[in-house]
């Protein structure tokens, strides 16, 4: 399903709502480019993520990531 098919909502409010399996998974699983920048980053969610990254991958998807270089030990020696 493309992107702007999804019946995204307008709005999602914890904790009625899911806001990973409503929103973000999908989205990422739709999507051919994912772009993040954030103070802190930890690989752990890719994790959680996995089944739609591996079909944002397989679709050809581009992920760019904006970080600060404090990082985990892992995420680290992941890196190399």
């Amino acid at each position: 399903m493309r992107l702007r098919d999804h019946p995204f909502k307008r709005a999602y409010h914890k904790p009625e709502d899911d806001i990973a399996e409503g929103f973000y998974l999908p989205a990422v699983r739709s999507s051919l480019c994912y772009d993040r920048a954030v103070g802190f980053f930890s690989s752990t969610v890719f994790l959680l993520a996995w089944p739609s990254l591996k079909a944002f991958a397989a679709a050809g998807g581009r992920m760019r990531l904006i970080c600060s270089p404090v990082l985990s030990d892992d995420d680290h020696e992941a890196l190399r």
